[in-house]
């Protein structure tokens, strides 16, 4: 009784989050691993499009 009390609290959770956390949640589950390199990745490619703005004299976001 108390764990399906608690399964239908965590499946509201979910329901009511799912929107606001779904990238996250699916980073956490699908990319833990790959987290690391991913934000690696993520950060060169943002330090690569910054350099080109800066060669072009376009203003940053």
């Amino acid at each position: 009784m108390v764990l399906e009390r608690q399964r239908s609290l965590i499946l509201q959770l979910h329901r009511l989050h799912r929107l606001h956390r779904l990238h996250r949640l699916h980073r956490l589950l699908r990319l833990h691993r790959l987290h690391r390199l991913h934000r690696l990745l993520r950060l060169h490619r943002l330090h690569h499009n910054v350099n080109i703005t800066m060669q072009r004299g376009a203003p940053t976001m």
